[in-house]
């Protein structure tokens, strides 16, 4: 029998019940057994997650501890969701298993709160927390929230802008000139933050410095024309083959001179094609010559295809472009000399100004004590690269490994042995904005490969899909993604395997498909086509929820269809809007928690407006933008007196302590912001402030598509008066968007709409996937830009003639942008069509002329939009294409049943309509059911009616549970506890307002009390926070038993000679109803302890402070 200590040794009284582990295929199998470092390619659906938990549990059965291991996730969320996988397959690990590998089981399963599980962050902040003296950093150091790591740049770099001026730095002066825009609109800024953004992210920062310095070097034959040389090559290429189909076209059709004209063009493009960067500019020389050959008619009656004639004709067009701009901007080699040494001068001098402001930046938060997410990864760096912490973990995992930056992959090999397993997906590396970097991820796979240094797999069983999906997917990235054009050979390493198809619960073949289908339109947005994509999706919606059925055999319902979208712009608002006349519809991407983008630059704008708000002005300050936290807007607020929440704000400001100079910092920031709104539109300025703020990547990131998606959206919403005033804009966007409905529905059998973006990872019986339109035109928004990798585009500036001119850095920077953009792009619409589990569907809505062309030409540019690639597939055989014909396209407003033909329905139509009206949803009481509950809002929620009804009363309970979480339970008598209420207020633990509120007398009575007198000599948890899925029947929510999610926070649990929680009430405890609520509360605590501690609880009490009583509620209630 094991010795019973209190924590896991109850599981020897559960009778062992062996779990069916899951069928590993055989490359999940050489994962799991295979020791060393191992990569491993994991395509969407494969099982990684659980081959990674399955590799963690073989590693604490041979015995390595849980506490030597480092597991890396990308987020708090998937490290928690890991930490749940992980405790229930322990629990099931250790209910099965005897004698010695019981108790390593067990002891893991004791190990698991304090196990190193979470983001390259957090394991950054620990290491820096435990070796603060080898860094010389505060050992009390916090982190920054990003707003605030902003607000030491901004100062950092007007120091160093100053001390240039003061210099009179005459590189830096003429960066000023020109990069300085009128009204203080100041793109320098944003040029040298971005250029120390990229250095930052660096294992070595100044090697990596000086190779951006060294990277301008040789004009004709360095870096930047070995690039624009390999980019026009490809262009050519591809322009080549167009040329050589036209001329075919022109030729059968009689047009014999545009024959010929394509024929010259493409032999320049042969030639130029082998060429170097002077021989390319000396054939570009000769193009007016080609350009200027004239053109007859057919000298045949043979009437040719006007869509082959214009396909022609674009042909030429783009030919006589790529060699035309090649003349203009590299024909004449001197002056591309000439303003290469210029970009070089000035690109030199912005990578020094972003050293100086990183360096003066650091200065200041290591005196204040504080470090950004960046200095993170610096400080974590600097530790590794002594060697000394090499192989300080037995075992290290590493989820999502696509997404590391370079110095975050240094700090991993630093602190990895000869153990680390690695998984990811190059083919779902989304996140560019991030500065993340696939190209670590493939080149650590080619290593092993070439090398043998480790072991590099792919998982390509896809447990999702069925079959039909599957053999779409591989259809169309076997093409487009391979090797050359994405770093991936799909059709080697990506490919899914196709077995057995997925069966029913009957073991019939799971019904399922994969489609694309046109809709062509006359060129305006309110045109047939865009009318009828939604009416196809709604109609196909129709169908299938009146007669397919799920795996598990039930019917589809609304809630298993989801339409994806690339971002959420005007065109998705109406696709909704129309949708939803018809069906029920989650319109949570476009409510609060999904629209927090739009929210917070409409919050910007209402403080700007009026800033004597106090709900407006509370949510900027704890937005974004204004980057302020509960407890500091507590702290303000309690400075109001008896005036509003911006009174408290200004006397904040007037004070000298850290939390008075960032709120002046905020009144300036707005003070600036409503001069500009004094002559910029409200369109102009939510521009400025998206740019300023780097909000493009925070939209990004929350998955809305991107920043311009949000603006268009905000001013489409005001209508005619996104010109007008600040005032006119809002109340003309308050009155459109009352059209939306606002809040975030709760469950409930509802189609749903997702972002591409915040769809990943999830999945749905039935996708629909929009494609989206427009894109980029791949040119510069400013003067000046820079890239991820480091490359720097630079216009050359005539400051005699006062004009500015494109360069060959410019040139090469705007191509590197958008080849990474479509690269992105791609692996975006693998995410996306690899959602469906059964049904897959394609829509694109395309203008008439591409509607034509559809299918029959090649791409005469780099294919960016999904259209463009299913067009190229198309025309190569390789997929099938619903088009629907623009003349049956005519919008129709009737309702749904009114579409019907003229004539008798037949007899299988009739039943399958009525099985439909007839059915009723099998799981209508779990869909209504909520994805998570508070315990104090299950059965009404006693603490929220009090709450809501008596708000001081409110404020009293919550500063007596700060004083319980903080204060020294050893304090004895009324003094004691004065002593420990003015140390937290000293502290900031609570705020003056709360001091007053609190009875020291009460405290004493309470920290006297037997139940605390038992907390002095055991070991306690205060505050403890937990997430527990219970079967909802059992926490009132109806008779389902699916499981909820319910969260709740024990005020104290005693973990002694007895097990007890404590529950701190404020009130007297008369009321029998409270009571009774009370105890079904803590009963829920209870089960939370002895689940999360493997234990039994012996009592659970609750505990006045107005009467100084200890009621049991197992016994009194």
């Amino acid at each position: 029998m094991m010795k019973n200590d209190g924590k896991t040794s109850d599981i020897a009284k559960i009778a062992p019940v062996a779990k069916k582990k899951p069928d590993f295929t055989d490359e999940q199998k050489k994962a799991i057994n295979t020791d060393g470092k191992v990569l491993v390619s994991a395509s969407a659906g494969s099982g990684k997650t659980t081959t990674m938990v399955e590799k963690i549990l073989r590693s604490i059965e041979g015995e390595v501890p849980l506490g030597k291991m480092l597991i890396l996730v990308y987020n708090e969320a998937a490290a928690q969701e890991l930490r749940d996988k992980l405790q229930s397959a322990l629990f099931d690990a250790a209910c099965t298993a005897s004698g010695g590998q019981r108790a390593i089981f067990r002891d893991a399963l004791d190990a698991l709160a304090a196990a190193h599980i979470g983001t390259i962050h957090s394991f950054c902040f620990s290491l820096i927390k435990s070796n603060f003296e080898k860094l010389g950093v505060s050992p009390a150091c916090e982190v920054l929230s990003e707003g605030e790591a902003k607000r030491y740049e901004a100062q950092a770099m007007d120091d160093v802008f100053a001390e240039r001026h003061a210099a009179r730095d005459e590189i830096f002066g003429q960066l000023t000139d020109v990069l300085i825009r009128s009204r203080r609109e100041d793109e320098l800024r944003k040029v040298v933050e971005k250029v120390r953004a990229v250095i930052a992210i660096q294992p070595d920062r100044k090697e990596f410095a000086d190779k951006l310095r060294t990277s301008f070097d040789n004009a004709l034959g360095g870096e930047y024309a070995q690039k624009m040389l390999a980019f026009f090559r490809r262009d050519s290429a591809r322009v080549r083959a167009g040329l050589e189909l036209a001329s075919s076209l022109f030729s059968d059709a009689g047009y014999l001179r545009w024959s010929v004209k394509c024929d010259r063009l493409a032999a320049m493009c042969r030639e130029a094609e082998s060429a170097d960067f002077e021989g390319v500019s000396g054939i570009a020389s000769r193009i007016d010559d080609v350009a200027g050959l004239e053109c007859e008619k057919s000298i045949s009656s043979k009437r040719m295809d006007p869509c082959d004639k214009d396909f022609g004709k674009d042909a030429v067009k783009q030919a006589i472009k790529l060699f035309s701009e090649w003349r203009d901007l590299f024909g004449d080699t001197g002056k591309v000399r000439t303003m290469h040494a210029q970009n070089t001068l000035y690109a030199r001098k912005l990578v020094d100004l972003a050293e100086m402001t990183e360096e003066a930046a650091a200065v200041m938060k290591r005196a204040d004590g504080v470090m950004s997410y960046e200095d993170l990864e610096f400080y974590a760096a600097e530790l590794v690269r002594s060697g000394e912490f090499a192989g300080s973990f037995a075992r290290v995992f590493v989820d999502e490994y696509q997404d590391v930056n370079p110095v975050q992959d240094f700090i991993i090999r630093g602190v990895s042995g000869d153990n680390v397993f690695m998984v990811g997906d190059v083919k779902q590396s989304i996140y560019g904005f991030r500065l993340s970097d696939p190209e670590i991820f493939l080149g650590r796979k080619r290593r092993y490969e070439e090398t043998g240094e480790g072991t590099a797999l792919e998982f390509n069983a896809n447990f999702r899909s069925v079959n039909a999906v599957l053999d779409f997917v591989n259809c169309v990235f076997d093409e487009v993604m391979t090797e050359a054009s994405s770093g991936v050979d799909y059709a080697k390493e990506g490919h899914f395997v196709i077995g057995k198809d997925k069966q029913d619960a009957s073991g019939e073949k799971l019904e399922g498909c994969a489609e694309v289908h046109v809709f062509p339109y006359a060129g305006t947005s309110s045109a047939p086509g865009i009318d009828a994509e939604a009416e196809f999706i709604r109609d196909k919606i129709h169908e299938l929820c009146g007669s397919a059925k799920k795996e598990d055999g039930t019917p589809i319902g609304y809630g298993d269809c989801t339409i994806l979208v690339r971002g959420r712009n005007d065109s998705v608002k109406k696709l909704a809007a129309y949708i939803g006349e018809f069906l029920p519809l989650d319109t949570s991407i476009f409510a609060e928690q999904s629209s927090r983008a739009e929210e917070e630059l409409i919050g910007f704008l209402t403080v700007l407006d009026n800033p004597r708000q106090d709900i407006p002005l509370a949510g900027f300050m704890l937005s974004y933008f204004g980057g302020f936290d509960e407890d500091e807007l507590a702290r303000i607020a309690a400075l109001r007196g008896e005036g509003d929440l911006y009174d408290a704000v200004l006397a904040a400001a007037k004070k000298k302590d850290a939390l008075g100079k960032k709120t002046a910092a905020l009144l300036d920031m707005l003070a600036a912001y409503r001069l500009k709104a004094s002559f910029k539109s409200v369109p102009e300025l939510l521009q400025g402030i998206v740019s300023d703020f780097d909000y493009a990547a925070f939209v990004a990131g929350m998955g809305e598509g991107s920043a311009d998606d949000v603006l268009s959206f905000v001013s489409a919403s005001a209508g005619g008066d996104a010109n007008a005033g600040i005032s006119r804009f809002l109340a003309t966007y308050a009155e459109k968007t009352k059209e939306v409905k606002r809040a975030r529905p709760q469950g409930g059998d509802k189609v749903r709409i997702a972002t591409f973006h915040s769809f990943k990872g999830l999945e749905s019986p039935v996708v629909f996937v929009c494609c989206p339109g427009g894109g980029r035109d791949g040119r510069a928004e400013g003067d000046v830009i820079v890239e991820n990798k480091g490359s720097m585009g630079l216009r050359h500036f005539d400051f005699e003639g006062r004009k500015k001119d494109d360069t060959l850095s410019l040139a090469v920077t705007e191509r590197i942008r958008a080849e990474r953009e479509r690269l992105e792009e791609m692996r975006l619409y693998y995410v996306a069509l690899t959602r469906a589990k059964q049904y897959l569907y394609i829509t694109a809505v395309l203008s008439r002329t591409p509607a034509a062309r559809f299918g029959r030409y090649p791409a005469l540019s780099e294919p960016a939009l999904l259209s463009d690639l299913l067009s190229e597939l198309k025309r190569k055989g390789k997929i099938g294409v619903v088009m629907h014909d623009e003349r049956e396209l005519a919008w129709k407003p009737s309702a749904p049943e009114k579409l019907t033909p003229p004539g008798k329905a037949d007899a299988r139509s009739v039943k399958m309509v009525k099985n439909a009206a007839a059915f009723v949803y099998p799981h209508k009481e779990a869909s209504e059911l909520a994805m998570k509950y508070s315990v104090s809002a299950l059965d009404g929620g006693a603490d929220d009616l009090a709450l809501s009804v008596f708000a001081d009363r409110a404020d009293e309970g919550i500063a007596y549970h700060k004083v319980m979480e903080h204060i020294d339970f050893a304090a004895e008598g009324r003094e004691g506890a004065e002593r420990e209420l003015d140390a937290m207020l000293a502290a900031g633990l609570i705020t003056p307002a709360e001091r007053e509120q609190v009875d020291a007398e009460a405290v004493a009575r309470c920290l006297a009390s037997p139940v605390m007198r038992l907390a002095r000599e055991s070991t306690c948890y205060r505050e403890r926070s937990f997430l527990m899925y219970v079967p909802a029947d059992e926490v009132g929510q109806g008779t389902s038993r699916d499981k909820v999610l319910v969260q709740g926070v024990i005020d104290l649990f005693i973990d002694g000679k007895e097990r007890v929680i404590v529950d701190f009430k404020n009130s007297a405890l008369r009321s029998d109803e409270a009571l009774r609520k009370y105890k079904k509360q803590l009963q829920l605590y209870k089960k939370a302890v002895e689940s999360s501690f493997s234990g039994k609880v012996d009592r659970i009490l609750l505990y006045s402070f107005k009467t100084g009583k200890t009621l049991d509620v197992e016994r009194d209630i």
